[in-house]
């Protein structure tokens, strides 16, 4: 991962991560940040980047909107306990306001947002780790799958 995240600085991409997320309580997103940070760490100590939480799997759809948002808040506020400040949500349009907010309740950090839409948004999954180096490059996104 280092030599993929190396190449792709060296080619004037910003480099961020991406988490896949499965956490089911606020103990679960932050044992899961923990894990989100240490694998960042292996690659770089900059905490200079956007780190990324995909919260759209099945198991969190069954979850209340109030375990979303209080298990959101406990993994951004483990980032940003670790220095990380820059995060971003990245979920479906159609779980805002039904499964999560995103409202001053569950933002800890300065956290954007993409929600997903059949058509519009593009992106690739890897097995494993659910890390991903995702290089911004103007108004495309590409992401760099890491094993």
């Amino acid at each position: 991962m280092q030599q993929q995240s190396s190449a792709a600085q060296n080619a004037g991409l910003a480099v961020n991560y991406y988490h896949f997320a499965h956490f089911t309580s606020v103990a679960s997103a932050q044992a899961e940040a923990q894990n989100f940070i240490k694998s960042v760490q292996s690659v770089t100590s900059s905490k200079n980047m956007v780190l990324v939480v995909d919260f759209e799997a099945s198991e969190l759809g069954r979850q209340s909107k109030a375990t979303n948002d209080a298990d959101l808040a406990a993994f951004d506020s483990t980032l940003n306990a670790a220095g990380y400040n820059k995060t971003d949500l990245y979920t479906m349009a159609s779980w805002l306001g039904s499964r999560i907010d995103t409202n001053d309740s569950n933002k800890a950090g300065s956290r954007n947002g993409h929600l997903t839409q059949l058509g519009r948004n593009i992106r690739q999954l890897t097995p494993g780790n659910g890390l991903l180096i995702t290089a911004l490059m103007a108004n495309h996104r590409t992401s760099m799958s890491v094993s």
